[in-house]
């Protein structure tokens, strides 16, 4: 019990170091007491400055050759946070004009009461689904954890490489190293810094606490966004706190919420907080005209190219869209717009952080995926069949139905004045006959970035996910969709506040209260049960935990018991949790070996060898014994239920171990 106690201890200590005190002072820094900043604004960016800080402290460690170790974690973030408390000091001595404080985060009595209350029931469902996914079993965070595992063990950041079964002059072999394309830095050092300093390991809760304590944060990450989007709207809050409702309780129930808080795609997890803390300093320092907004985003944008290369791709075009549709909305003022820009990104504060940028890249630590040129492998069209793009319904499952069909009506809603003004201006200009009449602008007014960025946003991963062809992307569909369900999820929010002001101020007919309960209690019903039907999919059952640790008991038993030159063969297929089984070897990112998904040998794209399925699926044949002789492969891992029948009539295969769930068996020579 005191054990338990420490290590609780010690983890919600080493968490508050990592991932919240150097972000404070960062903030506390840069954005004084007397700038507008909330308290919300500022928990949240503390949480989400951290995250890059961090990652910053720890690239720059293992370039100048320190071991990344609990001293130098501790006494690295400890300097830095005093480096920014006294920046802060310093600021404190030249004290600024104060400007006037937003009310967008002044909330009434009941509006806080509906806040939490969502934010309750969000974490409660949420919390619900890990009573089952505690003991971690996610595929995906078996693959990170193994490299958080090995940087707390050597003190050094990793050279992304696997070794593979590869045939070469007619004959099987494990090649040597080759680089890993889809892995980057920035998805493992937080958790590796949690792990050295808390002195726990990987194969426990915290990885899965943490993915949902970044989860959490970015839903915050999307309210603070949405109130600064509609913060001159009278109903703005009304649709903060409706975003809410879609991107917690909602989102919680529907898909892919339950899987990703799991584990389920780490990268995705993680950029789903950088992508709206990325929207936020962008378009702040647009409306604000603020260059050191503005450097703040870079830096942003800089550590979501160090977290997910996916993500960051899919955000630059967003943004280039975006920019795009801001000067198509206001083709009148287009070029005093450009010129509004062109005097933020050549403003100091932008040019001394672009030029940290440039060193940091080129000086400490570039991105894996460009030193091994990764990027090739995800331009110049689909390569794998779930890579070309889905279908309608498809795209409706991955990003839930309730929050399709109002997105889609709140997309219209945003359009309709963007299309009227744009067309407007054209048509003006020919009635004028003249061209230069599209420049004439129209005064002062302001630009409506949050419009640009929303509708960019919605049409960019819509398009994506189902024409990846018309962007030359190479990328999973479906893995493009999840990223869909954050601005369908605010677009569906001002469809639901436009169409409850529109019938309360009797725009359309009179609705009388009773109706209004019944309406908004009948559409809530059907928001629940369609997010727990497309849901149902991806919600383990309570016998995974059992599964799970069982195939943890296996491969410690292997890892105990096996040389350095034994090569071993598990199953992905059938077995709960393979992917962590290398964690007890931690001799190579992918050891065991392991028979993949049946569909990866039949698509001609995936595997190129067949060793791994046929020793496994049919040990008896001629091929079987010639893969299992040439690739020294002395073990096997399966399935007891599904598998073990293959083997057990065979004389050269013998059981060394059986549980529950799995038996091991050892190739005689």
């Amino acid at each position: 019990m005191q054990n338990l106690l420490f290590e609780q201890l010690s983890l919600y200590a080493a968490a508050i170091l990592v991932l919240f005190v150097p972000g404070y002072f960062f903030v506390s820094a840069f954005f004084p007491k007397n700038k507008n900043l909330s308290g919300l604004e500022k928990f949240t960016l503390s949480v989400g400055s951290s995250f890059v800080l961090v990652g910053f402290v720890m690239m720059a460690l293992d370039r100048v050759g320190v071991r990344i170790d609990r001293l130098s974690l501790i006494l690295s973030l400890v300097f830095l946070s005093a480096a920014f408390f006294g920046v802060r000091f310093l600021f404190k001595k030249h004290k600024g004009v104060a400007p006037a404080r937003s009310d967008a985060f002044v909330f009434s009595k009941k509006q806080l009461v509906l806040i939490i209350g969502l934010l309750f029931v969000s974490m409660l469902f949420k919390t619900s689904y890990l009573k089952d996914n505690i003991v971690p079993s996610s595929t995906d965070l078996g693959h990170h954890m193994y490299w958080v595992k090995q940087i707390a063990q050597t003190g050094e950041l990793p050279d992304y490489a696997k070794k593979d079964i590869v045939e070469r002059d007619g004959k099987y072999i494990v090649s040597g190293p080759q680089n890993i394309s889809d892995l980057i830095i920035g998805e493992h050092m937080v958790f590796a810094a949690i792990s050295i300093i808390s002195g726990l390991g990987v194969i426990s809760y915290f990885p899965v606490l943490i993915l949902l304590l970044m989860n959490s944060v970015g839903v915050l990450a999307i309210f603070i966004l949405v109130l600064r989007f509609f913060e001159d709207d009278s109903h703005g809050k009304d649709i903060a706190i409706a975003s809410l409702l879609f991107i917690g309780p909602l989102f919680a129930i529907a898909p892919p919420q339950a899987k990703f808080v799991g584990g389920g795609v780490v990268g995705n997890m993680l950029s789903n907080l950088l992508i709206p803390l990325n929207f936020y300093f962008y378009f702040r320092a647009l409306k604000e005209k603020s260059a050191g907004l503005l450097a703040f985003g870079i830096m942003f944008s800089m550590a979501l190219f160090y977290t997910h290369h996916l993500s960051a791709l899919l955000f630059a075009i967003i943004l280039i869209f975006s920019a795009a549709s801001a000067l198509l909305l206001h083709f009148g003022k287009s070029h005093l717009i450009l010129w509004d820009w062109a005097k933020l990104v050549f403003s100091k504060p932008v040019l001394i952080f672009l030029a940290f940028a440039a060193f940091f890249f080129f000086a400490v630590h570039t991105p894996s995926y460009i030193t091994n040129k990764a990027v090739e492998t995800v331009v110049g069209g689909p390569s794998k069949i779930d890579h070309v793009g889905l279908t309608l319904d498809k795209f409706i499952s991955a990003v839930g139905e309730p929050r399709f069909v109002l997105g889609s009506v709140g997309f219209l809603l945003l359009l309709a004045p963007f299309a009227g003004k744009f067309f407007a201006s054209i048509s003006g200009a020919l009635r004028k006959k003249s061209f230069s009449a599209l420049f004439a602008g129209t005064g002062k007014s302001e630009v409506g970035y949050q419009n640009a960025i929303l509708l960019s946003w919605t049409v960019i991963i819509f398009l994506i996910s189902l024409y990846p062809t018309i962007f030359l992307l190479d990328i999973p569909s479906s893995r493009v969709s999840n990223y869909g369900s954050y601005p369908l999820s605010i677009l569906a929010a001002i469809a639901l506040v436009r169409i409850v002001v529109s019938l309360k101020n009797g725009n359309f007919f009179t609705l009388n209260k009773q109706l209004a309960a019944g309406g908004f209690i009948l559409f809530f019903s059907y928001a629940t049960i369609a997010g727990f039907r497309d849901n149902s999919q991806f919600v383990t059952s309570s016998d995974n935990y059992a599964k799970t640790v069982q195939t943890f008991h296996a491969s410690e038993y292997l890892a105990r018991n096996t040389a350095p030159s034994d090569n071993v063969l598990s199953d992905h297929v059938y077995v709960a949790a393979d992917s962590w089984s290398k964690l007890y070897f931690m001799r190579d990112y992918n050891f065991p070996f392991y028979r993949a998904n049946f569909s990866r040998y039949q698509n001609g794209v995936d595997k190129e060898e067949f060793c791994t399925l046929n020793m496994i699926s049919s040990p008896e044949t001629e091929g079987s014994d010639r893969c299992f002789d040439e690739l020294g492969m002395d073990y096997v891992m399966v399935s007891k239920k599904n598998d073990s029948s293959q083997f057990s009539d065979l004389d050269d295969f013998w059981q060394i171990y059986s549980n529950e769930e799995l038996i091991i068996y050892h190739k005689a020579k």
